[in-house]
């Protein structure tokens, strides 16, 4: 009785995460040899103060498979990033995955996305005036198969 309550549990827990219109594949330290046919686009640069966020669109098309890689200055600290979908929904969040840099998606429907970037508030009494570079590398494989 209570293995069916188990696996009931379960299996209610697995439905409700694939009614999410995106889902986020992994979040692996790097990014190398993921796919065998991979298109990059060139980086999207922003400058960022301590303690600042920054928020960036881009279009995901469905079926496919895209990867976030973020770099950022290591003076910044743990730099936060979270993807939310149009609706508000956030579908990855790197600070529950220990600040991870990258993140892979499975798009499942075409839509926009955001990208919030967010750096660690400066220590009291420090000047918060130098800006840094955050790259947002962006790489997708198209599926062929639809």
């Amino acid at each position: 009785m209570k293995t069916k309550f188990t696996i009931s549990i379960i299996i209610a827990l697995l439905l409700s995460f694939s009614i999410n219109a995106q889902v986020v594949v992994s979040n692996s330290k790097s990014s190398s040899n993921l796919f065998e046919k991979t298109t990059k686009r060139s980086p999207t640069k922003v400058n960022m103060k301590k303690g600042q966020t920054k928020n960036l669109s881009f279009y995901v098309f469905a079926n496919n498979v895209y990867t976030f890689d973020i770099e950022a200055a290591q003076k910044l600290g743990d730099l936060n990033f979270r993807i939310i979908t149009e609706d508000g929904e956030i579908i990855f969040d790197n600070a529950l995955a220990m600040y991870n840099s990258v993140a892979t998606l499975y798009a499942e429907k075409t839509e926009k996305i955001t990208i919030c970037l967010t750096s660690q508030p400066p220590k009291i009494f420090q000047a918060n005036k130098k800006f840094y570079e955050v790259k947002v590398k962006v790489s997708y494989k198209r599926n062929t198969s639809a």
